[in-house]
């Protein structure tokens, strides 16, 4: 089993993992970009998905949900928010 930690910095999504033995690699690999650009979003993990919540594009706040499947590496769109929102917790 793999040992990650996802973290969100400046507008960053990173992910830092080691390998299913315990043992660093010191290997960074990137995945797919996440399919739309905003800032001020909202991050959440739960069961190994991270949700990308609401934030801000250059249209204004946006209302959209992105979320990234840890174990088929794949980005998809879930239903958006019932109204846009940004810099929330």
């Amino acid at each position: 089993m793999f040992n990650y930690k996802f973290i969100l910095a400046f507008s960053f999504l990173f992910l830092l993992a080691n390998s299913a033995n315990g043992q660093l690699t010191g290997q960074w690999k990137e995945m797919s970009p996440m399919p739309s650009k905003r800032t001020e979003v909202s991050v959440a993990l739960l069961n190994n998905i991270i949700y990308v919540i609401g934030g801000f594009t250059k249209n204004g706040v946006a209302d959209q949900v992105d979320v990234w499947n840890s174990e088929t590496k794949i980005w998809s769109h879930i239903p958006p928010l019932p109204r846009p929102l940004h810099h929330t917790t």
